[in-house]
């Protein structure tokens, strides 16, 4: 029988706000990418990670700056 307790998957923006969370400088979409687990079993597809960006820029969740990204403080 399933915990009742079990953690839901994280989204892809989700993620994204997580890695962000850890670099308050901002990264580049590359190491977003990597450290949001594209590449790795069960991670998302870069392209869906460049998605869920530009989802979230609108919303102001995040800042495109240059070649970085970072959440506003």
């Amino acid at each position: 029988m399933p915990d009742e307790e079990e953690t839901c998957p994280l989204t892809v923006g989700e993620r994204i706000l997580a890695v962000l969370a850890d670099h308050p400088d901002g990264l580049a979409l590359k190491a977003i990418r990597r450290d949001a687990g594209c590449g790795t079993e069960g991670g998302p597809t870069t392209g869906s990670v460049d998605s869920a960006v530009s989802q979230l820029t609108p919303d102001d969740k995040v800042i495109t700056c240059g070649g970085g990204i970072h959440r506003p403080s």
